[in-house]
């Protein structure tokens, strides 16, 4: 009896015993427990796996923010690269129109930007140097070209003779211009025969211009003047029948056609130049590129120096009037 349990339970009509083998009390208890605990236990995992799932889905929103992140980082980093090489492209374009300007060719292993740069730069500053000391443009805005360089009939005179410049019709008063720059080698007024009221202009390179039947000179003699410049106004005066402009260059006192010069600008230079092979344009393009790479001179160096503008120096002769 020992080893045994009694359970009595009782009612108001009649009660009942119940005997049981402690052992098998105990292992009951035991199972009980052994609920409890599994059932404490599923709990606290439950918790716990409900946690890492909470970590975990805020970690996958954060990867999905910076995968978003990143998408659009990417998306912008290709738009940049999208419209850098655009902007190269024209770049490169615009390099290639600017040498075929410049006359500068690309080799047979095309340079870096930079290099083109330079080069594209100093040949077009050669360029645009040689076109200020050398005659090129018109020399006021004319209506029509009424005689050309050449020989021709004289329209005073009536002899065939060598037309030595163009004639420029305009309206009397009209400005005329230098177009380059160099000193007044004469300037004449107030004369009624020949060429009536010319300015003749020494430029640099050894070219000469000549401007003739003018209404009113307004330079005179040993003046320096920049091209663009006005020098006087359109006339009748001397041997002429009309208002008009005659108009002369001359290399080395050599008469040359004024026409190629009148049209010569910087986007011609190479088509122009290349017609008028009386000129060594390579030894110009020469000069000025020592010019250009020679260092700015010292003050110290000079002693006294002359206010004249650099390379300009013109021994002039004088010209009876």
């Amino acid at each position: 009896m020992k080893n045994r349990l009694s359970l009595t339970v009782s009612s108001y009509k009649s009660s009942r015993h119940y005997s049981f083998h402690r052992s098998i009390v105990w292992l009951g208890l035991l199972a009980i427990a052994a609920v409890f605990a599994s059932l404490a236990w599923a709990r606290f995992m439950l918790v716990e796996t409900q946690q890492k799932l909470s970590v975990a889905e805020d970690s996958q929103n954060a990867s999905q923010i910076s995968v978003s992140q990143l998408q659009h980082a990417q998306q912008n980093l290709f738009s940049t690269l999208d419209v850098r090489e655009q902007q190269l492209r024209a770049l490169d374009n615009r390099l290639d129109q600017l040498e075929v300007l410049a006359g500068t060719e690309q080799g047979e292993y095309p340079a870096g930007y930079d290099e083109r740069l330079l080069n594209l730069t100093s040949t077009l500053s050669e360029k645009q140097m040689l076109l200020s000391k050398i005659p090129n443009g018109e020399p006021m805005q004319y209506r029509r070209m009424s005689s050309k360089y050449g020989y021709r009939t004289h329209p005073i005179s009536k002899r065939r003779h060598h037309h030595k410049g163009v004639d420029l019709r305009a309206d009397k008063g009209t400005p005329i211009y230098a177009t380059a720059d160099g000193y007044i080698e004469q300037a004449r007024s107030n004369y009624d025969r020949g060429y009536g009221n010319m300015v003749s202009i020494r430029h640099q390179m050894g070219f000469n211009t000549r401007y003739a039947h003018l209404d009113e000179v307004l330079v005179k003699f040993g003046q320096y003047v920049r091209k663009g410049e006005l020098i006087g106004y359109c006339g009748n005066s001397g041997d002429s029948t009309a208002s008009h402009l005659h108009y002369e260059v001359a290399f080395l006192d050599q008469v040359l056609d004024p026409k190629p010069f009148m049209k010569l600008n910087l986007t011609n230079f190479d088509q122009i130049t290349a017609t008028v092979r009386t000129i060594p344009w390579e030894s110009f393009q020469q000069e000025i590129r020592l010019l250009s790479q020679q260092p700015a001179p010292q003050l110290s160096q000079q002693g006294l120096v002359s206010m004249a503008p650099l390379n300009s120096a013109v021994t002039f002769m004088s010209k009876a009037k």
